[in-house]
């Protein structure tokens, strides 16, 4: 199951304790371990800095989570020992579904 990750204490112990990955569009930060009560916690980020428009940031967001979920769902053989992710999105150019999950799949380690 998957749920938004809004807990502060997850969230900084996500930064302090997490990997992070990077691609050119998104950087990625994992914590492994075994999933709490089966589910799997997630957040996404798109800076004011760099997309300016709310609704362009907005529409960034609900492209990253289809391909967060997509990619959990075609490869979830990858997402095993992954507890929670926060991806944050870096390209200073909005981008398509196709490459975000491209990315995502790319980025997750796969142990």
């Amino acid at each position: 199951m998957f749920k938004p990750l809004k807990a502060k204490k997850k969230i900084s112990s996500l930064f302090y304790f997490g990997k992070k990955i990077t691609s050119p569009i998104i950087t990625l930060y994992y914590l492994n371990g075994p999933l709490d009560n089966n589910t799997f916690y997630f957040g996404v980020s798109v800076s004011k800095k760099i997309i300016k428009s709310a609704v362009t940031r907005n529409y960034i967001k609900r492209l990253m989570r289809l391909a967060l979920r997509s990619s959990f769902y075609n490869s979830p053989k990858k997402f095993y020992n992954i507890n929670c992710v926060i991806l944050i999105y870096t390209s200073p150019s909005p981008t398509n579904l196709n490459t975000l999950s491209k990315s995502i799949t790319s980025l997750v380690p796969s142990d």
